[in-house]
């Protein structure tokens, strides 16, 4: 019977053929979506689309697109071309912050920095010593000078004394203080301590040690103490205590 005479047109044998293969492999259904996905995949690294593939002319690079490629099952997502570096790189950047906020259970005062106050003055101090040419086992006075030259007044005035080896102390003086004594790893220390020294204030302090049997002579010992005070500035002082040699000299000729 020929189709046009009934009025409805009928499927060509192509159509029918592929209905019947649609309906009976669907293996071959799911290796053709898979195509599909693949194919869009590389399209949208190429930054193309199924529009550029289909408006493209038949000689491309591409090679014939057919219809047949379009159809897709009904649960199946198109895909979509994946964003380029370049596209990315007008996204604005954000950078996140993060402020502390202060825990109400346990709050923790701020402790300010007290500033230390600097020392605006020196005091004034001197060293010295009789007789003064000593010999071995001879006993010398020494004798510590102290003077205030500011217009304030010092606090918690400090004198402190490393005495040398060949030196021994026999007893030590002051006037408004104490000696005391303390030992550290380079041997005996002397303190005298003053609460204050007013402007223009003088301090004495002396000491009265013995020098050495063995001192050979012609030896000369050093002798270095400082002075110290809250407000003021350490001052040292010192003496070099020099033993006669053996045999004078004539200076004749």
């Amino acid at each position: 019977m020929n189709p046009t005479q009934t009025g409805t047109e009928m499927p060509s044998r192509s159509q029918a053929t592929q209905e019947k293969n649609s309906a009976g492999h669907p293996q071959r259904n799911a290796l053709r979506q898979s195509l599909m996905w693949l194919t869009g995949v590389i399209l949208g690294l190429a930054g193309l689309s199924w529009g550029d593939v289909l408006l493209r002319p038949a000689t491309s690079q591409f090679g014939p697109v057919y219809a047949g490629m379009l159809e897709r099952h009904p649960n199946q997502t198109v895909p979509q071309p994946t964003p380029t570096i370049d596209a990315l790189s007008v996204l604005p950047m954000v950078t996140p912050t993060f402020t502390p906020q202060p825990n109400p259970d346990n709050p923790k005062p701020i402790e300010e920095s007290t500033p230390t106050p600097v020392p605006s003055f020196a005091l004034a101090f001197q060293m010295s010593f009789r007789p003064e040419f000593p010999v071995s086992g001879d006993e010398l006075r020494i004798e510590y000078l102290l003077t205030n030259p500011a217009e304030e007044t010092a606090f918690h005035v400090t004198l402190r004394n490393l005495l040398p080896a060949d030196l021994s102390l026999i007893e030590g003086e002051s006037e408004n203080s104490e000696l005391s004594t303390e030992i550290d790893s380079s041997g005996l220390v002397l303190l005298f301590h003053w609460n204050e020294l007013g402007p223009a204030e003088v301090a004495k302090a002396t000491i009265v040690v013995q020098l050495a049997d063995d001192i050979p002579a012609g030896t000369v010992i050093d002798n270095l103490a400082v002075v110290f005070a809250d407000n003021a500035h350490p001052t040292s002082a010192g003496i070099s205590i020099g033993l006669p040699p053996a045999h004078l000299p004539t200076f004749k000729r």
